[in-house]
């Protein structure tokens, strides 16, 4: 394992199951050329742990297991790659980019330090201290409580379709989009959310009437979002139905006034 010269943050419980050697796959929305070894640090925000926590006090897990505030670890970045079909067996991938994790490990003593944004540089002194702190054995873990927090933090592959669905379509792969949101329509029929992203999709790809279907259900199931509306317009507008256009618009402005005013979403050229 190199010497790591560069840190990045990440929220507990995640930064735990990084340097415990489950989580492999780390979700951003940027990549990076850096490969190597970089410290892991667990962002000083409990919001994330405490909502986890909450619903399993049974468990017997306090929110102070998860070291919060501090470089707790290390991991080597092997690769960084898009989101992609085969990844979608691996419970953790579900961001537009996946960083690619290995030889994670936790460290004796949490280093206290303050997060950044990005794949940050460590100051010298802090780097000196992880590296006096990488020539001891690592720490032993608590595998009966590794297990019960894991239970917990872990999900399967099809909880994450709708988010997996949003990511290919910020990724213009509008076809996986279409693929896991018909997944979670078909599992879930009254998932307004589905629809909305399976009209997204639709609409890229030229499919109107089918956009227009979907957009239809959303605004079926979520009459008071402004999403369903906005998406019936755009099909509408796509479909040469000026006034259902207009009085789709207005009823997504209505619920949502940041959205543009009509002259300026759809001025002609």
């Amino acid at each position: 394992m190199d010497q790591p010269s560069r840190c990045l943050s990440v929220r507990q419980p995640w930064a735990w199951a990084i340097c415990v050697g489950e989580k492999t796959i780390e979700n951003r929305t940027w990549s990076t050329d850096y490969r190597g070894t970089i410290a892991i640090q667990a962002s000083a925000s409990k919001s994330t742990v405490n909502s986890f926590l909450k619903p399993h006090k049974s468990a017997g897990i306090a929110p102070a297991f998860f070291s919060c505030g501090a470089i707790i670890g290390v991991a080597d970045v092997v690769d960084c790659v898009e989101l992609n079909p085969d990844l979608e067996s691996d419970p953790w991938a579900e961001g537009t980019i996946c960083w690619k994790l290995d030889n994670a490990r936790f460290i004796a003593d949490p280093i206290p330090m303050k997060g950044k944004l990005n794949l940050f540089v460590l100051a010298q002194e802090i780097g000196e201290r992880l590296s006096d702190q990488l020539q001891l054995p690592q720490p032993p873990v608590n595998e009966a409580l590794a297990r019960k927090v894991l239970d917990i933090v872990r999900v399967t592959p099809d909880d994450l379709c709708l988010d997996r669905a949003v990511a290919y379509g910020e990724l213009c792969k509008f076809q996986d989009a279409i693929r896991l949101s018909s997944r979670v329509v078909e599992k879930e029929p009254a998932n307004a959310g589905a629809y909305r992203v399976r009209a997204i999709a639709l609409l890229e790809t030229g499919e109107f009437s089918g956009a227009l279907a979907d957009a239809d259900k959303s605004v079926e199931l979520e009459p008071s979002f402004f999403g369903g509306y906005y998406y019936r317009a755009l099909a509408k507008n796509e479909l040469g139905d000026d006034d259902g256009l207009r009085q789709d618009y207005a009823k997504a402005r209505e619920l949502n006034p940041d959205l543009l005013p009509f002259e300026e979403a759809f001025e002609e050229d």
